[in-house]
């Protein structure tokens, strides 16, 4: 007697890599090299080196409570681009290419919060504009090999039905 609430949650894996995916946020993920500020198209890198990373998400409205997760290929690490061990050249040529390819939003209406993990890179937004947010952060290739790259995923924290993602690469880190 009387009503029933419940809640119903769908949890899988692909059997075969995803393909890109928009509910509400494009997405899409590239490799730049730090000296040349060149792009890696053929997704092969060098062991010991230093890459930038750009992250774009595209909403066509505003959106609350944005997180952007961007799994690491396995033979990388996240880099602090203001620890006191990395290079001052790679430091400056970090901020050299977001000048060049960032626009300046401030803290307010874009991603404003990140945290480095060993395997992932997460992105937050409290409130973002509609329109493309960029944002970079360094890796380095640390293990030579073929990986997955797994695909970046933005969602909507509270309304997990507004997502997207880009598509399934491979890369390669030589010696």
């Amino acid at each position: 007697k009387g009503r029933l609430y419940y809640l119903m949650r769908l949890n899988y894996a692909p059997l075969t890599p995803a393909k890109f995916r928009d509910t509400g946020f494009v997405v899409n993920k590239k490799f730049y090299r730090v000296t040349d500020k060149k792009e890696i198209t053929d997704l092969t890198f060098k062991k010991g080196e230093t890459y930038v990373v750009e992250i774009s998400m595209e909403s066509r409205l505003q959106r609350f409570s944005v997180a952007v997760n961007d799994p690491l290929p396995a033979g990388f690490e996240p880099v602090d681009e203001n620890m006191t061990a990395v290079a001052e050249t790679t430091r400056l040529n970090f901020t050299a290419f977001n000048k060049e390819h960032l626009t300046e939003r401030g803290w307010w209406g874009t991603l404003n919060y990140i945290e480095r993990f060993d395997d992932h890179v997460m992105l937050f937004g409290d409130y973002i504009e509609p329109g493309t947010h960029k944002y970079t952060y360094l890796v380095r290739a640390t293990t030579a090999g073929k990986y997955s790259c797994p695909q970046t995923k933005a969602e909507a924290m509270y309304d997990p039905e507004i997502f997207g993602y880009d598509g399934y690469k491979s890369v390669i880190i030589t010696d």
